[in-house]
């Protein structure tokens, strides 16, 4: 993973071409923007945890249909309306949905 590795600017798309990847997990960073829709395409992920980042948006329903099949644990942060981020965690999307820090 590439936690607290303070990198910033958006996730990349790039990453949902690697259709081999089981755990995706880049916590506490400074990624901004959303969860690219090309990571709906990571058919084997198990694990994605994203929380303490400055993402924000809406999940893409691809990423939130994975955990129908391998995806098992899904963290990312609440919404967080005085700070602008984080996501409102639909149901059957998220595992976990972490208040912000």
């Amino acid at each position: 993973g590439v936690n607290a590795c303070r990198f910033e600017g958006p996730l990349p798309s790039e990453i949902g071409l690697l259709w081999n990847l089981t755990r995706l997990t880049v916590q506490k960073n400074r990624f901004t923007g959303t969860i690219p829709g090309s990571y709906g395409k990571l058919a084997m992920l198990e694990q994605f945890t994203s929380e303490g980042n400055l993402l924000s948006g809406t999940i893409p329903i691809s990423v939130c249909d994975l955990t129908k099949d391998n995806l098992r644990q899904f963290v990312v942060d609440c919404y967080d309306k005085r700070k602008g981020i984080g996501f409102d965690c639909q149901p059957h999307c998220c595992t976990l949905c972490r208040d912000v820090q």
